[in-house]
């Protein structure tokens, strides 16, 4: 549903660019002597150049003045990034009645050719990356209007580039104070009218630096959000929506009806640093996340030479678990561990979370600190153990960087120990503390009655080493792991009935076997 997404969307308004380009000037390819020339110098004195650097400041003023018709032609002529919603019927590529081609027939053609069960279709919540047309007849009653934003010092500190993207640049074609439902419903009907069962609304943090002389960011994104829910739920059966980029607070606190979220950037298939980078931000960043809503992991590819790690973090996440393969380009022996023959996934209760052990640990760059990730199933914990030292994000200069650690190929360069226990699952750890305190008199107490004890022990069945040990609640399985290895531990407590000792650890070549179990009773 991608390329239909982008054809809806914007409308005959869009142009195919190349995607590849983004939002930076520094990939910018054989356009015109005079873009090229602004582009190579950009590459050379301002890209990965700290935040203060006078080439920085110097850059931000001449984009914003002398060099803003150029950057326009370069934003126009290589990214999708200036374009505008112009219509909410799809362009030409997939509405042409002359042709008998419908955005319909295409959904239909997609569901009889590889029989998906929902289709997606994606826009943002301005309505597309540059907003809505402001001259286009069809959009006119959105009362769209010419905004540039003006984003906040502490963005402009993170994200430099903010100042001079294209937003900044062409600015953004807003819809009028009131006119949001009209915006959502035109995009959401067309949608399902055509057979499209849900929406991904990108780009939702950036709507709030358009707030200055309209209220504030906060009131235009509780505009926007509301009106999007409203439409989302009287077009789309469940609410079937996916809210992407939308770790501003006037996003997050607005939420009412939606509940999945993106939890960190974009899988990034093409930067090998990226990877490690992108569990590590996931999995902390759902420690808020997964009190808002349900956490979304993002993507990625069963073909990737880091997919395995990825499959074994999206196991862990009680995250949805969905892959970006081309067809007929597929990994089914490693997505036969994820997903059931019929379809359905074993996903965990929670949000994945880091376990109390590394919550201050630096996963990524203190060279010693193993990823643990932890969640529950009905039965059973799961814990995961990841490998992704070697690669972070510097904010120097805004790029994924890898550390020169990460190259050693001298023997056990780059690995680190993991130790894991069943206390990692933090409901077993809970039972432990509740135990211990009730024997001490340290809190409770008070003539109330005595809470179930915890479990002596708890089997542990390691998912590639293939072990099984029986433990105590802080007994440890000690891991080694060689950069970017992962392992898995189920965690059953051993249930007594009689003499008879019993642990439920699920389906075990799945990699969130436990989460198969729904109840346990003694074996007959």
């Amino acid at each position: 549903g991608g390329a239909a997404a982008a054809g809806a969307a914007a409308g005959d308004d869009y142009v195919a660019g190349d995607e590849s380009t983004l939002n930076n000037p520094t990939l910018a390819n054989d356009t015109n002597a005079v873009v090229d020339w602004v582009c190579n110098w950009y590459r050379d004195h301002v890209d990965g150049a700290d935040r203060g650097a006078i080439a920085v400041r110097l850059w931000r003023g001449l984009a914003l003045t002398l060099l803003r018709p150029t950057l326009k032609s370069f934003f126009a002529e290589q990214t999708t990034f200036s374009k505008r919603l112009s219509a909410f019927r799809a362009n030409g590529k997939f509405e042409d009645p002359s042709a008998d081609r419908s955005l319909r027939s295409f959904v239909q053609s997609l569901r009889g050719e590889f029989g998906p069960l929902r289709v997606y279709c994606w826009h943002t919540l301005g309505g597309y990356w540059g907003g809505v047309c402001t001259s286009s007849p069809l959009t006119a009653h959105l009362a769209a209007a010419q905004h540039f934003p003006r984003p906040t010092d502490s963005l402009l500190e993170v994200e430099p580039a903010l100042g001079w993207d294209a937003a900044a640049v062409c600015g953004v074609g807003a819809v009028g104070e009131g006119r949001e439902i009209e915006l959502f419903h035109g995009i959401h009907s067309y949608l399902a009218e055509s057979g499209v069962d849900g929406v991904k609304v990108d780009a939702q943090s950036g709507l709030g630096p358009l707030g200055c002389g309209f209220g504030g960011g906060p009131r235009v994104v509780s505009r926007h959000v509301g009106a999007m829910e409203a439409s989302v739920g009287e077009h789309f059966r469940g609410n079937r929506c996916i809210n992407c980029m939308c770790h501003s607070s006037e996003n997050l606190y607005h939420y009412r009806e939606t509940s999945l979220l993106r939890a960190a950037d974009d899988f990034y298939p093409d930067e090998p640093a990226a990877q490690p980078v992108h569990l590590a931000h996931v999995s902390y960043n759902s420690l808020f996340l997964g009190e808002i809503g349900h956490v979304d992991w993002d993507m990625f590819t069963s073909t990737h030479s880091d997919a395995h790690m990825h499959a074994a973090a999206r196991a862990v996440g009680g995250c949805p678990i969905y892959v970006s393969d081309q067809p007929g380009e597929h990994d089914f022996d490693l997505l036969r561990t994820l997903v059931l023959p019929d379809g359905t996934a074993l996903l965990a209760r929670h949000a994945g979370r880091p376990t109390r052990d590394v919550l201050f640990s630096d996963v990524n760059a203190d060279g010693v600190s193993a990823l643990k990730i932890w969640n529950e199933n009905a039965c059973t914990g799961v814990v995961g153990a990841f490998n992704v030292q070697g690669a972070r994000w510097d904010r120097a200069t805004r790029r994924f960087e890898q550390a020169a650690a990460e190259e050693e190929e001298e023997e056990g360069g780059g690995a680190v120990t993991a130790l894991l226990r069943p206390a990692d699952v933090a409901p077993f750890g809970r039972r432990e503390i509740a135990a211990e305190e009730g024997e001490d008199g340290a809190r409770g107490g008070g003539g109330s009655s005595p809470a179930a004890p915890p479990p002596a022990e708890y089997a542990l069945y390691t998912h590639r080493a293939e072990g099984l040990r029986v433990l105590g609640a802080e007994d440890a399985v000690e891991v080694r792991l060689a950069a970017r290895e992962w392992e898995i531990v189920v965690v059953a407590p051993v249930r007594a009935e009689g003499e008879v000792r019993w642990a439920p650890l699920g389906l075990l070549d799945m990699l969130n076997g436990g989460g198969a179990g729904l109840s346990s009773s003694p074996p007959l």
